[in-house]
């Protein structure tokens, strides 16, 4: 590891209820793209901008910690859990910001959160912690943003080559990637019976089969329930 990389963290939150490979192979392949050598996946709590995750937090937390001990620079972060009350965004990176005062810090989104990004509490204080990444589809197009997010971009988007060594601030556009797959869509899927291993990762979906996760026939399923303890 050398110096550049040990002073980047690049950060990605969700439910992941459950984990997908939507989440991973973006994601690796940006930190790769931007030779960073650390990945904090941040599971929510209470997430603001959605309903409750249907899977207790402990369980949501077992799967990404599969996904973590199949790659050495993926670690798993469960700060928000400790939290009674919605995963603000802005309150986990002032902690972030505080334990790594030396470090940039790259908080990852994709397009969807991009569009509603200036609607987030204290989005602009967001910026002032953190850079923002966004994970990009094939096709994006820009016109599809609201004047306020244009604005944004033409404000503060830089390629990564003139990103610079400043700590926080900037907005940067990743390489389109192909793997458009939704928690909504894996857990819609395992509910009709049909088949979801190429969505996800081996151990991901063992986990799931073996707790029959997702599926309403076992909705009621006793070692579900059990599991719903306090993480």
């Amino acid at each position: 590891m050398n110096s550049h990389q040990s002073r980047d963290i690049a950060i990605l939150g969700g439910t992941f209820d459950p984990i997908h490979l939507g989440h991973i192979i973006p994601a690796q392949q940006i930190i790769g793209w931007m030779s960073i050598s650390e990945l904090i996946l941040l599971p929510a709590h209470i997430p603001p901008h959605k309903s409750r995750p249907l899977t207790p937090s402990n369980v949501r937390v077992e799967m990404v910690e599969l996904v973590c001990q199949q790659h050495d620079n993926i670690a798993c972060d469960t700060r928000e859990l400790s939290r009674n009350k919605p995963s603000y965004t802005i309150d986990t990176l002032k902690e972030f910001r505080q334990e790594y005062p030396a470090h940039r810090l790259f908080f990852l989104i994709g397009m969807d959160s991009l569009i509603s990004f200036t609607t987030w509490f204290e989005w602009q204080n967001i910026l002032k912690l953190c850079h923002i990444v966004v994970s990009t589809r094939p096709g994006y197009d820009k016109d599809t943003l609201s004047e306020e997010t244009k604005q944004l971009l033409e404000q503060r988007q830089v390629s990564l080559e003139s990103l610079g060594k400043e700590k926080s601030g900037k907005i940067i556009m990743a390489p389109p990637c192909e793997y458009d797959i939704s928690s909504t869509m894996v857990r819609e899927y395992i509910a009709q019976q049909k088949t979801v291993e190429q969505y996800l990762t081996p151990e991901v979906a063992k986990y799931i089969n073996a707790h029959q996760l997702y599926n309403p026939i076992n909705k009621s399923n006793s070692e579900v329930n059990a599991r719903q303890k306090k993480c």
